[in-house]
């Protein structure tokens, strides 16, 4: 009887770490994009935050799927400028490469219970 519990027990952990873990694709490593139009960089630690970064070369957006709420991104240039400011409130966020001129510019992420600004790069050729 007590081994019956016992394994019932363990396959009730087994399928329940399988449920929490196996939807999930994290990013791992420096996570970049390079395109011939732009490069987008997100460090190790930055792209922990995210379950995916895509680049959708027909609207030309890179879209953040990130693991909690966005609250806004900013897009500054080598200036320190705000060139863009977006208020999100969404867990999907869609960058438009397109509305940027040639150059370097830091996208800042705020995301909903995190204290780090997250921070990527992205170079506009």
């Amino acid at each position: 009887m007590r081994n019956t519990i016992n394994t019932l027990v363990c396959g009730l952990f087994m399928i329940l770490s399988v449920a929490a873990f196996g939807n999930t694709n994290p990013i791992t490593g420096v996570f970049s994009i390079d395109k011939s139009s732009f490069t987008l960089t997100v460090s190790d630690h930055d792209s922990n935050y995210f379950d995916s970064i895509e680049y959708n070369e027909l609207s030309e957006k890179i879209s953040f799927m990130s693991k909690a709420t966005i609250n806004m991104v900013k897009v500054i240039d080598v200036n320190d400028e705000v060139v863009m400011f977006l208020p999100v409130a969404g867990d999907i966020m869609h960058l438009s490469v397109e509305e940027l001129i040639k150059g370097d510019y830091k996208v800042n992420i705020i995301l909903d219970g995190v204290s780090d600004i997250i921070e990527t790069s992205i170079v506009k050729k």
